[in-house]
């Protein structure tokens, strides 16, 4: 990831979202929660992620810091996916 931008790693719809709403929404209100993104991995297949993230101001610099994290939820995507096929077939 080094050199890279961190938009980089999204996928087309993922990023023009996160930059044109998400990302100013979080700037605004300082937090978000359970944001779904597709992130690119290193071998270009997708995966589904939940984002959230909180922005705080140094007290000291007033610089905005934040912390982010990504939970994959691919698995229970595919799962959910699988089970609602499922019931739709024996309706």
């Amino acid at each position: 990831m080094v050199g890279r931008l961190w938009a980089e790693f999204l996928a087309r719809a993922s990023r023009e979202y996160a930059i044109g709403e998400a990302i100013p929404d979080l700037l605004r209100v300082g937090y978000c929660e359970n944001i779904e993104y597709r992130v690119l991995r290193e071998d270009g297949a997708a995966i589904d992620v939940l984002l959230s993230s909180v922005i705080e101001c140094d007290a000291t610099s007033g610089e905005r810091l934040s912390l982010t994290v990504m939970q994959d939820v691919t698995n229970e995507k595919r799962l959910r996916a699988a089970v609602s096929e499922q019931n739709e077939l024996w309706r």
